[in-house]
């Protein structure tokens, strides 16, 4: 689960139930659940009803700065949810899917992910979930007000963070139900309160950190809770919505130092001939909009993709195929 942004197509065939069955509760394990207040417990078994965020869109998945993925989704203000997934790796594509139905209170009740695996059903059963995969099906027990987790949907990210008890702040675990088998701990915690600049209009957005099976990332969400970038640092992936891909930009805190304020074009294998006869594959960093702007142009002897320390020529952009 540790590379869980970087292989998140590949979930399905990973986690697929294999017919066994998830162990029953240990006697200890249901005393301390017993020993919960019952206003916390009404409280957290309500936790995944109730209204919801309307949003819709795509996202797109970065691996350092190349788009490996592509992320379609559209969440209903009862908690419904859909999305399709595309991954691009290494000259292969999969694509997957998944469906989440709600009860008239919002609440979940069952889960299709389709992937080259074969699809993955999950059936709500009281407080258990029923796990079908190729016939073949797994009970998982079900932590009262479990928010849902998938490595490939920020969006429902926004259901996790109304959880978030903004007057208490500070850090707080929830419990998450990773789809489609595995119930884990989901550490959330504020950072702060960013503003930028995005296509000429100011926009401020909340920063949260969270955590969850080994995996830091941090989120950034508008004042209702819309997620617009998730971005996992230890691993140079990113998922970023269309039309924000400025928000993986740091801004410089330095007066003196310049500020990116244009959107870049990339012209990926641009093919350059060279005395002797052969040909050169160059990518090209350039300003979408601005003939006299200065571009990047980037090329190394064994590889079309360099590493942080080569240098990089600088050349006028009007002087740049187009």
């Amino acid at each position: 689960m540790r590379r869980i942004w970087l292989y998140t197509a590949l979930l399905l065939s990973a986690c697929a139930p294999r017919g066994e069955q998830t162990k029953e509760p240990t006697q200890a394990a249901t005393t301390q659940t017993e020993r919960s207040s019952d206003s916390a417990r009404q409280l957290d078994s309500r936790a995944d009803r109730g209204p919801g965020l309307q949003d819709s869109g795509r996202f797109q998945l970065y691996l350092n700065e190349d788009v490996i993925g592509s992320l379609d989704y559209k969440l209903g203000a009862n908690r419904t949810y859909s999305e399709r997934f595309t991954l691009s790796m290494a000259g292969q594509t999969v694509s997957t899917a998944m469906d989440i139905a709600t009860d008239d209170s919002g609440r979940w009740q069952r889960i299709s992910l389709e992937s080259p695996s074969g699809q993955v059903d999950v059936e709500r059963r009281g407080n258990k979930a029923v796990v079908t995969h190729k016939e073949k099906s797994i009970t998982v027990e079900l932590t009262p007000g479990a928010v849902l987790f998938s490595n490939s949907s920020p969006a429902l990210l926004s259901h996790a963070l109304q959880r978030y008890d903004s007057i208490r702040g500070g850090k707080q675990v929830l419990s998450a139900f990773i789809l489609p088998r595995k119930m884990a701990d989901l550490e959330v915690s504020r950072k702060d309160a960013v503003k930028r600049t995005i296509a000429g209009r100011d926009h401020t957005f909340e920063r949260y950190a969270m955590s969850v099976d080994g995996v830091d990332f941090e989120v950034w969400v508008d004042a209702e809770l819309r997620v617009y970038l998730l971005d996992v640092p230890a691993q140079h992936a990113a998922f970023v919505r269309d039309g924000y891909e400025l928000l993986r930009t740091a801004q410089n805190q330095d007066p003196h130092l310049s500020r990116p304020e244009f959107e870049i074009a990339v012209d990926r294998d641009v093919k350059v001939p060279t005395r002797d006869g052969s040909w050169l594959s160059t990518t090209i960093y350039r300003p979408k909009k601005g003939a006299d702007a200065i571009a990047a142009t980037q090329r190394i002897y064994h590889s079309k993709r360099y590493p942080s320390h080569i240098r990089i020529p600088m050349i006028p952009a009007q002087a740049l195929p187009r």
